[in-house]
């Protein structure tokens, strides 16, 4: 008899996680039917910081992301975008005055996950081709490269309205040698 009082509570137990975690999914589902889009196209610009190691002198500079979308479910997307860093190094005698940079034009894939009223996070995972200069006055330091990248990124995104979102990202282009930008962004969703 004892076994089946144990039986009872453990089955009234799971009743009530499950009764708790349907109303916490209504209750996210309510959230984020305020200003988060469940679908459509969306146009965005990014402006920031980047890094890469592989420059000559300085690491860091002004980094920049541009991106076209769409949204086909509360919880995936896809995007076409282009996503760079620019440094200005050493200008300090015209012999050694350098400028390098990197760029990468990417298609990914972009998983959603509203999380609080007006609030969405976002992961972006894809490929592209990237390619990386770092040039001098002085011949012998110029340095070229470019191939295939993956393209990772993570953010969170701030509903103002249902067409307009403010979004702090970063992002980064793999490949040998590799870039991250990050920064802060404003979308346009149609």
């Amino acid at each position: 008899m004892r076994a089946s009082h144990q039986l009872g509570e453990y089955m009234k137990q799971i009743l009530r996680t499950t009764a708790i975690a349907v109303g916490l999914a209504a209750a996210s589902t309510a959230l984020m039917a305020n200003n988060v889009p469940s679908k459509g196209v969306n146009l965005g610009i990014g402006v920031g910081g980047g890094y890469s190691s592989s420059f000559n002198n300085s690491k860091s500079g002004f980094g920049y992301l541009f991106h076209l979308g769409y949204q086909f479910t509360p919880y995936v997307g896809a995007e076409i975008g282009a996503m760079g860093i620019n440094v200005a190094n050493n200008f300090n005698t015209a012999f050694n005055a350098s400028v390098s940079g990197a760029a990468a034009t990417y298609v990914a894939m972009d998983l959603y996950a509203p999380f609080a009223q007006n609030w969405q996070g976002f992961l972006k995972l894809g490929v592209g081709h990237a390619a990386y200069m770092n040039e001098g006055f002085n011949i012998f330091k110029n340095d070229y490269g470019e191939g295939a990248a993956f393209i990772a990124g993570a953010g969170v995104a701030y509903y103002m309205t249902q067409h307009v979102s403010l979004e702090g990202y970063v992002q980064s282009a793999i490949y040998k040698h590799t870039f991250t930008i990050y920064g802060l962004g404003i979308s346009y969703h149609f």
